[in-house]
């Protein structure tokens, strides 16, 4: 069996190669806490970040399955009429709430 060695191409003086034995496996992991031995992740203490500071776990309307053009027209008809009332509502409410200030 012949092993192929990776090319590594020196062009610059500061590369460094790299040296894949640095790295712990979480077999290696458990076999050196077994014995004893501290060790800790360098992955352990990092935070997943996809761009947002609080991701929702709500899946859009567009992106569900089963869903096409008539009832994304639907929902969006819902949610303007949804809208409407509630605007409707607070504009009342603000009124009520002038005429009780007035008296």
């Amino acid at each position: 069996m012949k092993v192929i060695k990776p090319y590594f191409k020196k062009d610059n003086p500061d590369d460094i190669e790299v040296n894949g034995t640095l790295a712990i496996t979480p077999a290696k992991m458990q076999k050196l806490a077994e014995q004893g031995i501290p060790i800790s992740s360098q992955v352990i203490n990092q935070v997943y970040f996809d761009g947002e500071n609080n991701p929702s776990w709500d899946v859009p309307m567009d992106r569900k399955r089963g869903i096409d053009i008539n009832d994304m027209w639907q929902h969006e008809q819902n949610v303007k009429t949804k809208l409407k009332r509630a605007t409707k509502d607070a504009i009342k409410l603000n009124r009520k709430d002038k005429q009780e200030k007035e008296v």
